[in-house]
């Protein structure tokens, strides 16, 4: 049974139910071996954690945004960002360029990080966070609003949202200057 107009609905409306229906996508079985199979296809196995997420959040974003125009299912949807996504990581490989620790100080917490370098940094990074900044950066990084996140971390209004997120970010990029060359290894 096709989910997809439920789900896109669902992430539509935004709040509690935005994140019950990616939790479901997330989990979804077929979704998860179709996109399996591309990626083990198309480029290394062990990317498959990362470009999955990224997939889902691309994929919440485009809904969101209403790129998603609902003329296929949201899984072929899904799978073509993938695709899209493998190709990526293939001409990354092609182009890879050393990173220098400068470069690493001034990453931006969003979904256009392009070295799988620095994703390894920053995903180590964000495990020596507390568990309110690691909560609100995956907010963050999922798109949600600030009064959404708000809502979601029970905060009086998005204005503190805000500044609660400014400063886990802040946080984030210490920790990643203070600890760059552990965070390597």
């Amino acid at each position: 049974m096709d989910k997809t107009k439920e789900w896109v609905d669902m992430i539509r409306k935004g709040g509690v139910s935005r994140t019950a229906a990616l939790s479901e996508l997330y989990k979804d079985q077929v979704m998860y071996q179709k996109a399996y199979a591309v990626i083990n296809k198309m480029v290394h196995p062990g990317q498959f954690e990362d470009l999955y997420q990224d997939g889902i959040i691309i994929l919440d974003a485009n809904i969101r945004a209403g790129k998603f125009l609902e003329e296929s299912s949201i899984s072929t949807y899904f799978i073509g960002i993938l695709k899209f996504l493998c190709l990526n990581e293939q001409r990354k490989i092609k182009n890879t360029i050393p990173i220098e620790e400068s470069q690493i100080v001034n990453v931006r917490i969003e979904m256009d990080i392009e070295s799988a370098d620095t994703k390894s940094v920053l995903y180590k990074a964000i495990t020596l966070l507390t568990e309110k900044c690691k909560k609100l950066i995956a907010l963050y990084q999922l798109s949600y609003s600030m009064e959404e996140i708000a809502a979601q971390m029970s905060y009086a209004t998005s204005d503190v949202a805000k500044k609660e997120v400014h400063l886990c970010r802040k946080k984030l990029k210490l920790v990643i200057e203070s600890k760059y060359k552990e965070l390597m290894d």
